[in-house]
């Protein structure tokens, strides 16, 4: 098994994660505790969507949305 590393934009810090037992990005997701629904997630600078199948090669950030009037 390897490391995943994760950049954390609203922290501005990068994390790394046990890769054993994660395989998406959903998995990632939960495992960090954050709710997909307030985030989106890049994997090797492109969009990607919860199902997205990631390894310890990839390039993660996870980016905070905002929103507001």
């Amino acid at each position: 098994m390897g490391k995943i590393k994760v950049y954390l934009e609203r922290d501005e810090k990068t994390l790394e994660i046990e890769s054993s037992g994660i395989k998406t990005i959903s998995d990632l997701l939960k495992k960090l505790e954050i709710n997909p629904i307030t985030v989106v997630v890049t994997k090797n600078n492109e969009v990607s969507i919860e199902q997205t199948e990631i390894s310890s090669k990839d390039i993660i950030k996870i980016i905070s949305v905002v929103s507001g009037g």
